[in-house]
């Protein structure tokens, strides 16, 4: 069972009586809030909440356009991947690789790709912290560049091509006469 005691104490220091929070249990972690029940008191809590599955990763990838990964670190530094967009074969190097740190950007190999990633911290509490990774294959956000240089590249060549061709256009124009006035 989920330990509520943090999120209980920090409702009861809050002016409204309200908390909000991540749970992690020992196999799931849930983003949880923390509301009273006033009967014109205070007679009871009451706890909302969903699961932090890949169905949340997924419905935040859509919204952001990277891979997101959601990572929980304990207060003994052991990171744990609650839910991600990556694959199965990208996952084992994301947590190798320690890719969870906080609030870092940086490049990262993953099963034969190049990622850059930006680590931001969600939720801190006494246990922990709840990161929000988000990944960006470098093929994928260098391919516009790379479109726009072969493109200019083209340009350049053709470009090239026409200035040359129109340059003996010129030059024989130019060179016809003359060779006839000198033949004369």
């Amino acid at each position: 069972a989920p330990d509520y005691s943090a999120l209980l104490a920090s409702a009861r220091q809050h002016p409204e009586a309200e908390s909000s929070g991540v749970l992690l249990t020992q196999n799931a972690a849930y983003q949880m809030v923390l509301v009273p029940i006033n009967a014109p008191q205070q007679i009871a809590w009451v706890g909302i909440g969903f699961a932090i599955t890949d169905n949340l990763a997924t419905e935040l990838e859509q919204q952001t356009h990277t891979h997101v990964s959601l990572v929980a670190q304990s207060a003994k530094h052991e990171a744990r991947l609650l839910a991600s967009t990556l694959s199965p074969a990208q996952r084992p190097d994301f947590m190798r690789q320690g890719g969870h740190a906080s609030g870092k950007l940086y490049r990262m190999p993953m099963a034969g790709n190049e990622f850059v990633s930006l680590s931001l911290p969600l939720n801190r509490t006494g246990n922990g912290v709840l990161s929000a990774v988000l990944q960006r294959s470098l093929d994928d956000a260098l391919a516009g560049f790379r479109m726009l240089r072969w493109q200019l590249f083209a340009i350049f060549v053709l470009s090239t091509l026409v200035a040359t061709v129109a340059g003996s256009v010129i030059a024989r124009r130019v060179t016809q006469p003359v060779k006839r006035l000198a033949h004369s």
